[in-house]
């Protein structure tokens, strides 16, 4: 099985008569052999042609941070020099340290805003808003990797996602990592006060709409705003019965995801009104028709797309 350990690497691109003719710095995941190796090495580069053949790409030394590999590519990039901007140089870099992204600054200005970086207070991503269609400004252009899976895409059966079945403290190697966003509002992660999550509540045929639109009241506010996991159980100690455990519990009960045999959801049992802590709350489609509940008066139900069968939805394929 491949390692999926990423490192940070530097590289030599050797022309064919085994003369280095480019050097890069990057990540890297190595597999069992070469063919299975992949990472920035092996990827298209905008400033150089990348080797079809393997054995024409060395890589020179691994370390364990990005800072250290641009570090040992600058020395060695000052040593062989850049054809046509240093004496006697034969490699294709234009630069030193990472190679400029599309915006033409180079990276290596870790914590730092791009309007710090460029001077430029008004700065925007000329990227912003684009398509990759638009920014390879191909129109057939079509992503390689859709519909594909990483299987394929890496050419391993055995494939596995670094972190799947693994707890956020495996993943981060700290055995105390908490959350830092456990007990906050939503407001508060991301510090808008009156955030309120555009598609909660809302049910199907209606997108784009507010809730104001939808209930057809413009005072609506959803109930459970800016309250806590906390407070909408009514329980100060609620912790999520999911905190810490692994991903890839698809299938599985809640029992066997807590290891509880006991596990009981905690509003089981519970009315609407005991749930939002309101004894007056009534469901705002209650007595309504379709017609009325999307502001369609020509609404006409669609022909069934599922049968039911032992109880569950089975859903008929598309033709």
């Amino acid at each position: 099985m491949m390692n999926r350990d990423r490192k940070y690497c530097v590289y030599i691109y050797l022309d064919e008569n085994g003369v280095p003719y480019y050097i890069g710095e990057g990540w890297i995941i190595f597999g069992k052999t070469q063919d299975l190796n992949r990472g920035r090495p092996y990827s298209k580069h905008d400033n150089t042609i990348v080797p079809t053949d393997r054995n024409k790409i060395i890589i020179v030394k691994v370390f364990a941070t990005k800072k250290e590999a641009v570090a040992f590519q600058d020395k060695l990039i000052k040593d062989y020099g850049r054809r046509g901007l240093d004496e006697g140089g034969i490699l294709d870099n234009k630069c030193f340290g990472s190679p400029p992204d599309r915006t033409g600054i180079p990276t290596g200005n870790e914590g730092k805003t791009m309007q710090e970086i460029t001077g430029n207070s008004d700065w925007v991503n000329p990227l912003k808003g684009k398509t990759q269609v638009e920014i390879q400004n191909k129109p057939d252009w079509v992503d390689s990797k859709k519909g594909r899976t990483m299987q394929d895409i890496t050419d391993n059966p055995d494939y596995v996602h670094h972190s799947t079945g693994k707890t956020r403290q495996e993943i981060t190697g700290n055995p105390n990592w908490v959350s830092p966003n456990i007990g906050k509002t939503v407001q508060e992660i991301t510090g808008n006060p009156d955030y309120v999550n555009p598609r909660k509540g809302i049910p199907s045929g209606n997108k784009g709409k507010t809730m104001q639109e939808i209930t057809c009241n413009p005072d609506y506010v959803n109930p459970t705003k800016g309250m806590t996991v906390q407070e909408k159980t009514g329980n100060p100690d609620y912790v999520s019965p999911l905190k810490g455990k692994p991903n890839g519990n698809k299938g599985k009960t809640m029992k066997e995801v807590t290891d509880d045999p006991d596990f009981v959801v905690w509003n089981k049992g519970m009315t609407i009104q005991e749930m939002t802590g309101n004894p007056d709350w009534v469901n705002w489609k209650k007595g309504k028709t379709m017609q009325e509940i999307t502001g369609n008066p020509d609404y006409v139900r669609p022909t069934v797309r599922y049968k039911i069968v032992n109880g569950k939805r089975v859903y008929y394929k598309k033709v």
